[in-house]
C-alpha cells in the first residue's frame, strides 16, 4: 500500500474479497445526491482509490461484477472499526478492458443505506488513532449528538466483538 495507511476498504459483499482501498470518502454522510429518471441516488467519491490486483484477477477469472459493496472505516494498524453499506445502481464490471483510472477518485452512483452522521465521521476520524482515552466526552453534547455518537459506538462494538 505504500507510506500511507488507507482509511477505507471496499469489500464485495458476494465475493467477500477487498476491491480497493482509498484514502477518503466525500458523500459518506448522503450529501452527494444526483436525480435519475425521477429517482434520487447517493453519490460517492472514493479519493486515491487503487483496485486491489488480486480484486482484478478474480473479476477476470470468474467474470464477476460487483452490486453492492461494504465501505470499511480502518484504524491505523488497518483493522476495521466500522463499515457502511451501499448498494449500486449499475454493477460495476472490471473484467473487461477497463482504461487505467488516471484520475485521483472514482464516483460511485446508488444507495447509502445508513449514512454517517457530520459527528458519526468525527469520532471516526478520531477513534482511527485509538479509542477515547478519557471519560464522559458525550456530556457536552446535545440529545441529537448523543444519538449519533451511541450509534458510531454501536457500529465499533459490533465490528470489534
Amino acid at each position: 500500500m505504500g507510506g500511507t495507511m488507507a482509511k477505507y476498504t471496499i469489500l464485495d459483499d458476494e465475493s467477500n474479497l477487498i476491491v480497493g482501498i482509498c484514502e477518503d470518502i466525500v458523500g459518506l454522510s448522503g450529501e452527494c445526491t444526483i436525480i435519475d429518471e425521477n429517482e434520487s441516488f447517493h453519490k460517492i467519491i472514493l479519493e486515491n482509490f487503487k483496485i486491489m490486483e488480486s480484486f482484478m484477477e478474480y473479476c477476470i477469472k470468474t467474470k464477476s461484477s460487483v452490486t453492492n459493496i461494504h465501505i470499511g472505516i480502518m484504524d491505523v494498524d488497518g483493522d476495521s472499526i466500522g463499515s457502511y453499506y451501499f448498494s449500486l445502481k449499475v454493477p460495476l464490471y472490471f473484467h473487461k478492458n477497463m482504461p487505467e483510472n488516471k484520475q485521483n477518485y472514482f464516483e460511485l452512483i446508488g444507495t447509502l443505506l445508513t449514512k454517517a452522521s457530520k459527528e458519526a465521521l468525527v469520532i471516526w476520524e478520531g477513534w482511527r488513532q485509538s479509542p477515547p482515552a478519557s471519560i464522559n466526552l458525550w456530556s457536552s453534547l446535545t440529545e441529537q449528538q448523543r444519538e449519533r455518537m451511541v450509534r458510531s459506538c454501536t457500529f465499533i462494538f459490533q465490528e470489534k466483538f
